[in-house]
Formats: structure tokens, sequence, C-alpha cells
């Protein structure tokens, strides 16, 4: 490599090799690191620095990768080594790469899927993450967003936009939008709908319970659209124990879904006396019609 100091107006921009993705817009950039370059038809083409180039009016320190010229595939894969050299690559530049080996670089995508060990049907779908909204893609990068939950919004990015609309005011963290995401994805290929339908009956059941939105509302409903039998099964177990009005020493324990034939009933007793009472008040309890909807409805 050759190192010198160079004006900014010799080195040329190459669109090309831009898929730095900064989540923070005022992050800035260091003179400490050179620029790379490569040469080509007498140009030195900037191929890592942008935010450096784009900062600083200076001479620049210029690593040149090679005394000769050298091949557009070739500077492209040196730039996303370099980088992995002293940083991780966020989800979004992953998903930059992708759109530019597809349109300028496809004699590189084994070599380039390779370095980023990632699989060939996952590569090619990074890129739809480039139809996210602005806000969103920079969120994904700040929160370092795995891959394997990225790639659920790859399928419909716009659909994920609207519903993004609604949590970006929401202070949400990273673990709590993929518990969302994959709620959400789930339901949409169980009832085989878009997510944003899914999201429109959740919001709806939210304004019926007259629930305001955020986090802990979004859970509760969408537990209630992924298992409404259990959920609506344990809304009718509180409403017999209601009824009941069990003492504490009395505890009923149903099967799950009421999908079996027996009602335990666990009894804390320290004494003869506190016996012959639990017994007295069970006799009262067996006379509730709520009791025996038990034995008759569920049962």
């Amino acid at each position: 490599m050759n190192y010198k100091f160079v004006p900014k107006k010799e080195i040329n921009i190459d669109k090309r090799f831009l898929y730095s993705f900064s989540f923070d817009n005022d992050v800035k950039g260091s003179l400490i690191f050179p620029l790379f370059v490569y040469q080509k038809e007498n140009n030195l083409i900037l191929i890592d620095g942008f935010k450096r180039y784009q900062q600083f009016e200076y001479n620049f320190p210029v690593l040149q990768i090679s005394d000769k010229e050298y091949s557009d595939d070739k500077a492209f894969i040196f730039s996303i080594n370099a980088n992995l050299s002293f940083r991780k690559l966020n989800i979004i530049e992953k998903a930059k790469i992708s759109m530019l080996v597809s349109l300028y670089f496809n004699s590189t995508e084994d070599e380039i899927i390779k370095i980023l060990g990632i699989g060939k049907r996952d590569f090619h779908k990074l890129k739809d993450l480039l139809l996210l909204d602005e806000s969103f893609k920079r969120k994904l990068a700040k929160w370092d967003f795995p891959k394997k939950n990225a790639l659920l919004m790859s399928d419909n990015p716009n659909n994920w936009n609207i519903i993004w609309n609604d949590l970006k005011s929401l202070n949400i963290s990273a673990s709590q939008f993929r518990k969302i995401l994959t709620v959400v994805n789930e339901l949409s290929k169980r009832k085989r709908i878009l997510p944003t339908k899914i999201w429109e009956d959740m919001k709806n059941q939210l304004k019926k319970h007259q629930l305001k939105l955020d986090i802990n509302s979004i859970n509760l409903i969408l537990n209630i659209i992924q298992h409404p039998i259990s959920t609506k099964m344990e809304d009718i177990k509180k409403t017999i124990i209601k009824d009941l009005e069990l003492p504490e020493n009395i505890v009923f324990n149903f099967p799950v879904n009421f999908e079996g034939e027996y009602l335990d009933i666990n009894l804390k007793i320290n004494s003869p006396k506190e016996l012959k009472i639990i017994i007295e008040q069970l006799n009262k309890i067996s006379d509730k019609k709520s009791f025996n909807k038990i034995f008759s409805d569920l049962l």
C-alpha cells in the first residue's frame, strides 16, 4: 500500500461503494484514520472513509491499496474487509451491500456471502429492508438488530412502515419490538393475512377495551388474538373464582383449558377444627350455580 497526503479535489467519489449507514445523524468522522482509495484510469477512487471526506476540507492522509490499476470488484471486497477489521456492519449496511452486489458487483456475490456469513437466500432478501422508513432503518441499525428478526420484515416492508408509524413514539426497546414483530408475523402466517390487518385488529381491540396504545396494552391484546381459547378460559376461571368467594385456604386447580375430567382442590389446615370449618365452606360452595357450571358445562 502507498501512504500519502492528497488534496480533496483529487479524490473521486463512486457511490457504488457507499454502503456505510450510521444510526446517529451527528456521528463525526476523524482524520486519525486514512482514507482508502484505489487507482482507476489515473483517478483515485474513494472506497472507505466517506464520512471523513464529507466533513473535512483539508489534504487527506490516504492509503492507496495498490500501486497498479485495481478492479472495481476487488476494491469492493477490500472495502468490506477493511470495515470488518475494526467494526461490525449493522443490518442496514448489509442490506445496502446486498443491493449494490445485485446492481454492480454480481461477480463478487459468493465471496461476499462467505465474508458476511449469510445464506444466499437471506442475502438476497436483505435488500428489501431498504424500503423501510429512514427513521425505522436508523433504529434497526442502532439496535444492532439480529438478521433472523429483521428478515421477518423483508416480505412486507411497506406494511411494517405502517406499524412502525404507531410504535416510533413509544420509546420502544429492541426486545419489545422483537416480541411484537414475532407475534404479528406468526399471526400473519397463521391467518394468511397481511401484518397490517393483524395490527388493525389489535388497535380495534384496544378501543373496545378502552386501552391506550402502549407496550403493555399491545402485548395484552396480541396475546388475546394469539391465544383466544386459553384467554377466554382464563377469564371464565377468574369469574368463577370471584363468584365462589373462595377463602385463601381453599385452592381450585382447573385442568388446562378445562380439558380434563377432574377438579383438583387443595386444602390448607392446621387443626381438626379448621377442617370442619372448611368442610362447611365447601358444602356452601357446592350449592352455588357457578360451582355446578364447572361440571355441567366445562369439564
